[in-house]
């Protein structure tokens, strides 16, 4: 193939670009303004959430969880239509096609992540604890004082040496809870 062919190609195929752009600016444009909107939007629906959580004396990190969610759920929602402006919706099903494959690979591998996640939320919206912060916890392999509490973990000390208890075992083994050391220690 002669290099002036392969010029001619190359320009030819760039000048379409440039002509393709220049089509769509406005809806980009538009495109931007919507993803501009929407995430001012997402930001003021985290910051209502937040104060509406607030007023159910929701536990902080639920709270903020929450918030979140929402605040990526009103983003998602943004770049779906911004998508749709710029007409790339073939784009779109096979970006949530592959994000549904990704999600199911994901769910197999992080299950036990997400089982103590689930429970801590489950505990953290309803104030169920099943113990608090300086209780003395105690399972067939857990022995410590409750230090923090989180939607995964709580972590606990025993002898000046932290470790974190999954969620998930607060409701799969029955702990012991105290509130003194001595009233539970061996």
């Amino acid at each position: 193939m002669p290099l002036e062919q392969i010029y001619e190609d190359v320009t030819g195929k760039l000048s379409k670009w440039a002509e393709t752009f220049g089509e769509m600016l406005p809806n980009m444009i538009v495109a931007l303004l919507v993803l501009g909107l929407f995430w001012f939007v997402a930001r003021m629906a985290c910051g209502a959430s937040d104060r509406a959580l607030r007023r159910f004396d929701t536990h902080e990190a639920a709270r903020e969880l929450i918030s979140r969610i929402i605040q990526i759920g009103v983003l998602l929602a943004g770049v779906v239509v911004s998508l749709g402006v710029l007409n790339l919706d073939k784009a779109l099903a096979s970006i949530l096609a592959g994000a549904g494959v990704i999600g199911l690979a994901l769910g197999f591998a992080f299950q036990d992540l997400a089982g103590n996640l689930i429970s801590g939320i489950g505990l953290a919206i309803h104030q169920q604890w099943p113990f608090k912060i300086g209780d003395v916890v105690e399972t067939t392999d857990v022995f410590g004082v409750v230090e923090k509490i989180h939607l995964r973990t709580s972590s606990r000390s025993r002898k000046a040496r932290s470790t974190a208890f999954p969620r998930r075992h607060h409701e799969r083994r029955r702990a012991r809870a105290g509130r003194s050391v001595e009233a539970t220690a061996p």
